[in-house]
């Protein structure tokens, strides 16, 4: 297992995203947010990867955003990571139903 904020495996069909920040409960940076955008927009098109399973480290989901993160860079329009992300998962869900 890697030390990476936001950890990715391909078992069979699954690919599993674990949010790793155990220190902060798991909380959200947009980093994370853009990683695991990363991760869905290449699962989307890998016709092995059927299902996304997003899971957290230390007994945490996530305790969701890192609001210190949040505030420095406020998310202010629909280009952001957090956009993106939400995006992606939608399409995922139509495009691997």
């Amino acid at each position: 297992m890697s030390d990476a904020l936001i950890q990715t495996t391909l078992a069979g069909s699954v690919l599993t995203l674990r949010i790793n920040r155990p220190d902060k409960k798991n909380a959200l940076t947009q980093a994370m947010y853009s990683a695991m955008a990363d991760a869905v927009e290449a699962a989307a098109t890998n016709p092995a990867v059927r299902v996304l399973l997003f899971t957290g480290t230390d007994g945490v989901f996530t305790s969701g955003n890192d609001i210190k993160d949040f505030l420095n860079v406020p998310p202010v329009s629909t280009d952001t990571p957090v956009a993106r992300f939400m995006a992606l998962v939608q399409l995922y869900e139509v495009e691997k139903g």
